[in-house]
C-alpha cells in the first residue's frame, strides 16, 4: 500500500517554513487561508489540530519559540 501525500498537511509546513524564515506577512497570510479552507473549528479534526497548534504558537510567538 502506498501512502499520498497530504496536501494540507504540505500547505501548513509551508507556512512554518515561510514563518521562520521571517516572511510572517506570507506566513499569516497563508495560515488564515489554511484554517478557512479546514473550515476552522468545524473543520477536519486532524488537520484543525495541527493548525490550531500552528496558530497559537503564531500568537505567542513573543513569549517563547515554538518551533
Amino acid at each position: 500500500m502506498s501512502e499520498q501525500p497530504d496536501p494540507m498537511m504540505a500547505r501548513i509546513s509551508v507556512a512554518i517554513e515561510q514563518s521562520r524564515a521571517g516572511k510572517t506577512v506570507a506566513a499569516a497570510a497563508e495560515s488564515d487561508a489554511i484554517w478557512a479552507e479546514i473550515g476552522g473549528a468545524a473543520g477536519d479534526p486532524f488537520h484543525r489540530c495541527v493548525q490550531a497548534i500552528t496558530l497559537l504558537c503564531k500568537s505567542r510567538a513573543s513569549i517563547r519559540r515554538c518551533t
